[in-house]
């Protein structure tokens, strides 16, 4: 968690978070932050931590010094941080929220194929937490449709 303390405040990370980032990608509910900020009994959970060091992340200046961005020891941390969650059992929606933000960096950083691999990620956990379900998301192919017997041609063999 030294790298939540390094570089800009975790205020100051929040708000230059909402004012670029979310202005884009709106999946952080800047109410909820503004009640564990006022809240100072509050103490974060590892997936709050998970998700304030993503936003971080994203709105890192790139390293000075011209090295590799998936070098970066927030890049690192964060990308270990969600997996040591994952393995875990920690399932909640702050950590997906974290590794959607941590996907966002990966592609706008063209760090392939982690990018892909995270997106598909993000799919799973979203259906883990049953984000998805068929009842009430819209889906993209219509249902199936059953068809009678002889629609279908038998080919002798």
């Amino acid at each position: 968690m030294r790298l939540l303390e390094e570089g800009l405040a975790l205020p100051d990370v929040v708000g230059q978070y909402f004012a670029t980032v979310h202005q884009w990608m709106p999946i952080v509910s800047l109410k909820k932050l503004h009640r564990w900020f006022a809240n100072p009994t509050w103490e974060a959970g590892t997936d709050i931590a998970c998700l304030f060091l993503a936003m971080k992340l994203l709105v890192s200046p790139r390293p000075p010094d011209g090295s590799d961005i998936i070098q970066t020891p927030l890049y690192q941390s964060t990308k270990r941080f969600i997996g040591l969650l994952e393995g875990g059992g920690a399932a909640s929606l702050a950590v997906l929220q974290a590794n959607i933000l941590v996907t966002w960096y990966e592609y706008g950083h063209a760090i392939y194929p982690a990018a892909y691999m995270s997106a598909g990620w993000c799919v799973r956990y979203g259906n883990l937490l049953g984000i998805n379900t068929i009842e009430e998301a819209p889906q993209l192919l219509p249902p199936p449709v059953d068809l009678p017997p002889s629609t279908f041609v038998r080919v002798p063999g």
